[in-house]
């Protein structure tokens, strides 16, 4: 129990920061790409339970593929490009800043937590983008599928399957192995191989 809670408590720590980051400036996009209002909360993305969920209940059984979805604005396929790109953006800057961290490691002691948060804001928006992958609403891929099949609409039914694969072997099995692990191991490769003076 105590291995167990000291594992949830060090990853719920390293999540929070990057997943909070993650999602808000997501949001922040999508509203400017698609040109809608803003909602009355700022942080109206974080006002799900598919925000919290999805990471706590993939922390809570060890699952290595960890995910959150914000609060869409839209549910169009223009506002599900946005999220897509803003996520794909979020990689790319966290493989920025964790290949600036590791250039500037400090002589002795355990990598700085910043060096962390770097490194998750890297991995977790991977993640959401292969997500994306699936073929589900609100998914990219499920919004392009919608575009030429008109699939019943089911209330919640993406975070309902992803509650379900994000407590078991499957989102690790479907995409993880396949897609996720070989691209992460890439991008740390490069970081570490990069020189930023």
């Amino acid at each position: 129990m105590e291995v167990w809670l000291e594992y949830a408590i060090r990853q719920i720590i390293l999540y929070s920061l990057p997943v909070v980051i993650s999602l808000t400036v997501t949001g922040w996009i999508e509203r400017r790409l698609t040109k809608s209002d803003p909602p009355a909360n700022p942080f109206h993305a974080l006002n799900t339970y598919s925000a919290w969920a999805l990471p706590l209940l993939a922390i809570a059984v060890h699952q290595p593929v960890i995910l959150a979805l914000g609060k869409p604005v839209h549910s169009t396929l223009k506002a599900t490009v946005a999220r897509f790109s803003a996520h794909l953006l979020l990689m790319l800057l966290g493989f920025a800043l964790y290949a600036w961290a590791l250039a500037h490691q400090p002589s002795t002691g355990v990598p700085p937590l910043h060096q962390w948060w770097a490194k998750v804001l890297m991995y977790f928006n991977l993640c959401v983008v292969i997500v994306h992958l699936l073929p589900l609403p609100e998914l990219l891929m499920g919004e392009i599928i919608q575009r030429y099949i008109r699939l019943p609409a089911i209330p919640h039914l993406t975070v309902i399957v992803l509650v379900i694969l994000s407590i078991t072997p499957l989102l690790n099995w479907l995409i993880g192995q396949p897609l996720i692990y070989p691209v992460y191991e890439e991008l740390a490769k490069q970081a570490s191989s990069l020189d930023f003076m």
